[in-house]
């Protein structure tokens, strides 16, 4: 299974019908999700492996635990 980013720089705070900021949602929750439900499948397939692929991207955000949704500020590039 390889897991790869989605979205990217969503100029304006959007939110899921879930209600978490959408490229949070994409890029991280739906592939913890989606890995989670296929687990017991691939658990029992030999020589199964998960692959999350990203970019450099990340070394320009700034990660605030304390905003992860996006509610005391939005930047689009974190």
């Amino acid at each position: 299974m390889i897991n790869n980013a989605g979205v990217m720089r969503i100029p304006t705070l959007t939110l899921t019908k879930d209600g978490y900021e959408s490229q949070m949602q994409t890029n991280h929750i739906g592939h913890f999700l989606l890995t989670n439900l296929l687990l017991d499948v691939i658990k029992a397939t030999k020589d199964s492996r998960i692959v999350n692929v990203s970019s450099l991207a990340h070394t320009r955000a700034k990660f605030d635990v304390d905003n992860l949704n996006g509610e005391k500020y939005y930047d689009a590039g974190d």
